[in-house]
């Protein structure tokens, strides 16, 4: 009878697991399916030249038959692995840009997901691993929707470095053969693609991976220098680990060196007066990373969902990471790993954002994608039964309500997105109508509209000579110079005289007309005007040598 009834009890067990996974594996999809259309609602609308970059580069690199084109202005990073490898096979087929982008970071979407279980699954147990991709792709914040799906280049980051952290943990299994070769020859090629991400990438994903692995083998029991030397693959972990980091050196010493990089982005140490604003905006992007103060009232389906969302704050971005913190010897070794990985991560992201000059709220994403991953664990060892459908249910209900809030918002009526002016599509129909082609305008003003025009009207991005006052800034409108090409990301070959013949025109706002220098009123043809917009066109293209 005892044995019938643990077969019973057994089987009562395995039903609720599999209803279980069931759920978390319908949540996952309901998520992924509101992303998606998010993305095809929302694109269109919130898309600002830094989301340009991706297409723009995948047609530089088809129209030269090079992936890395010779006259290519790269920002803070080279785009080795990027969304523009995605973007080119359906730039290709559809020859539709912005069609083009969308397709893409949907199948970066759902490959991130494949990568995100894969990795979870591998340092905490598999229904956990589907809960912590859930949280993974559901945005939480505007932040988050901007930087994963609209600008998408954290969504690459984070997924490249997971990814190449799944290799480690596969890399430096017992055992050797052919298989570990080329895994080592992998991971070399992922961490070098890294390591061109310039130093944000260096210091949150291969500086990190490096300490989690030191931290974990230090802290074991069972360690053993000579041991660990004389093992006869030791050797060959070593070479290809240091080939890999001197690869990375050598991308972020080309990326320094060479004359087709800027250095704007160069991070320097801020000085003491910036200290307290900087550790201000630490603290405020992590409630931004989280979207818990977005709601307007609280007795509201997105108030309550606010709330809801500051309690998922507070829980995964503090008690998780100190509980795992204290407790790390009940660990298993591929979860102490990864603690070590997180907190170093989280230490050299709170160092460039509190002691940097040039910070943004977006650097605290990988923060947020590695208390993901420390919450599944947290669940697996410390979520008593009592807790965990708690626990589990608050994240499904935050989940769903905050994919839902971004696939039913009206992305029409939002003037802005991320702090930029977003695209006048008023503006576009009527330089069409003009049948103006080819034009320059201050950065945010310009390369957006090529790709919502599907190319029919270019304007390329021209440098600013003068100081701008904060409201400038923060409009991102004021144009003086059109005469000198903004050296970032965009090609030179675009400013030739021989890529475009016939008339161009000068874009900037009525009220800065005045700054222009003198000599781009004097020879203009025409100037046109659009509500609040000043057009000035010209018989030929504004190349350097045009005005001799």
């Amino acid at each position: 009878m005892k044995g019938k009834t643990c077969v019973k009890r057994s089987g009562k067990i395995q039903g609720k697991e599999a209803y279980f996974r069931l759920l978390l594996l319908l949540c996952l999809l309901i998520c992924t399916a509101m992303v998606i259309i998010a993305i095809f609602r929302g694109t269109s609308y919130t898309f600002h030249s830094d989301d340009a970059t991706a297409v723009l580069l995948a047609r530089e690199q088809l129209e030269t038959g090079t992936l890395i084109p010779a006259e290519w202005y790269y920002g803070s990073e080279y785009w080795i692995l990027s969304l523009n490898l995605l973007v080119i096979p359906f730039l290709k087929l559809t020859g539709q840009m912005l069609l083009s982008r969308e397709l893409a970071v949907v199948l970066q979407l759902l490959l991130a997901e494949g990568i995100f279980y894969c990795f979870i699954k591998k340092v905490a147990e598999g229904k956990w691993a589907i809960l912590g991709t859930v949280l993974m792709i559901a945005p939480l914040s505007s932040l988050q929707m901007e930087h994963f799906y609209f600008q998408a280049t954290y969504m690459t980051m984070i997924a490249l470095g997971f990814l190449v952290l799944s290799l480690t943990f596969e890399f430096f299994k017992k055992g050797w053969g052919k298989r570990k070769i080329f895994l080592g020859g992998g991971m070399s090629v992922l961490i070098l693609a890294l390591g061109c991400g310039g130093v944000r990438t260096l210091g949150t994903v291969l500086l990190p991976m490096c300490g989690g692995i030191a931290w974990a083998v230090i802290s074991d029991k069972a360690f053993d220098v000579k041991r660990i030397v004389k093992e006869k693959e030791f050797l060959i972990k070593m070479f290809v680990l240091g080939a890999a980091c001197i690869g990375s050196y050598l991308a972020c010493l080309a990326l320094n060196t060479l004359g087709q990089t800027q250095k704007e982005q160069e991070m320097l140490l801020c000085d003491s007066s910036k200290f307290i604003e900087n550790l201000s905006l630490f603290v405020t992007s992590f409630f931004q990373t989280y979207g818990c103060f977005e709601a307007k009232t609280l007795m509201s389906s997105s108030g309550i969902n606010g709330f809801l969302k500051l309690l998922v704050a507070v829980f995964c971005g503090i008690i998780v990471p100190v509980t795992l913190t204290v407790r790390f010897k009940r660990l298993k070794d591929g979860q102490r790993v990864f603690l070590g990985y997180s907190l170093l991560s989280s230490l050299v992201i709170f160092y460039m954002m509190v002691f940097c000059d040039l910070v943004n709220s977006y650097y605290y994403l990988p923060v947020y994608a590695n208390n993901v991953v420390l919450t599944c664990i947290f669940i697996e060892h410390f979520g008593e039964k009592i807790y965990r459908p708690l626990m589990v249910g608050g994240f499904i209900v935050v989940a769903l309500l905050s994919s839902l809030f971004y696939a039913k918002h009206n992305y029409s009526l939002t003037n802005k997105w991320a702090g930029f002016d977003t695209v006048d599509q008023g503006l576009l129909n009527f330089l069409r109508k003009e049948g103006l082609e080819y034009g320059y305008a201050e950065y945010f003003n310009s390369l957006s509209y090529t790709i919502l025009s599907n190319g029919e009207v270019e304007i390329l991005s021209v440098e600013n000579d003068i100081t701008w006052s904060e409201e400038e800034q923060k409009m991102m409108v004021c144009l003086t110079d059109p005469g000198h090409v903004k050296k970032w990301l965009n090609s030179q070959r675009w400013y030739e005289e021989e890529y475009h013949q016939g008339e161009s025109f000068v874009l900037t706002r009525t009220e800065f007309i005045d700054l222009l220098k003198p000599e781009y009123i004097e020879r203009a043809d025409r100037v046109l005007s659009y509500e609040d917009w000043a057009i000035l066109v010209y018989p030929y293209s504004l190349s350097h040598w045009s005005w001799e």
